[in-house]
């Protein structure tokens, strides 16, 4: 402990003797820590902020590299029927689609995600409703909240209305929170369909 003091004094005598320096260490350290403290804040909404549903601590995200083929996920999801209370639920790749009905058309990111997404989720709704469970080819689409804005003007009558993706008429049946833009969270997705819709 008497050499750990006698070094701190050392420390402390060599930087007021030298105060040019001592102000270079300090703006040095400041400026790490700062970084350090924004890179952290960044990937913590990024990549680790909580998602805006029920009970966030409860979701459990699994994967087999890059991504597994259907019939895996309904392996999975029958095989863990008493594992997961709400079920097993999966979404996959972005996918890109011309969007057009009013105005210009737009291109858009979605995501096909199977019929009990949001079910699983428990994600709230702004206006209507998410899918129903064991229609996966149903033609029906749940937008985002700022697509929803963008395009409708966040008109609350959008629910039942038809919306046109890559030529294919859906109808919109929801408009989910703007605090949810994925369960991916670095990504943007403005659209969901059930997966039916993308094979």
């Amino acid at each position: 402990m008497e050499m750990w003091l006698q070094d701190v004094r050392y420390a402390i005598r060599t930087l007021v003797k030298t105060p040019g320096f001592t102000v270079v260490i300090i703006i040095s350290i400041a400026l790490g820590i700062a970084a350090n403290a924004t890179v952290f804040s960044v990937a913590n909404g990024l990549l680790w902020g909580l998602l805006p549903v029920k009970d966030p601590g409860s979701m459990v995200t699994f994967s087999e590299g890059e991504s597994f083929s259907y019939p895996d996920y309904m392996d999975y999801r029958d095989q863990t029927a008493d594992v997961f209370e709400g079920g097993v639920a999966a979404h996959f790749p972005l996918i890109p689609a011309s969007f057009a009905g009013t105005g210009e058309p737009e291109r858009v990111w979605g995501q096909g995600v199977t019929s009990n997404f949001f079910d699983v989720t428990e994600l709230p709704m702004v206006v209507g409703r998410g899918f129903i469970t064991g229609q996966e080819n149903a033609p029906e689409v749940v937008l985002g909240a700022g697509l929803w804005q963008r395009r409708f003007n966040a008109d609350k009558a959008i629910v039942g209305k038809p919306v046109i993706l890559s030529g294919r008429t859906f109808t919109v049946v929801g408009v989910v929170t703007p605090a949810f833009h994925s369960v991916d969270q670095i990504l943007d997705t403005e659209f969901w369909v059930p997966l039916g819709n993308t094979r």
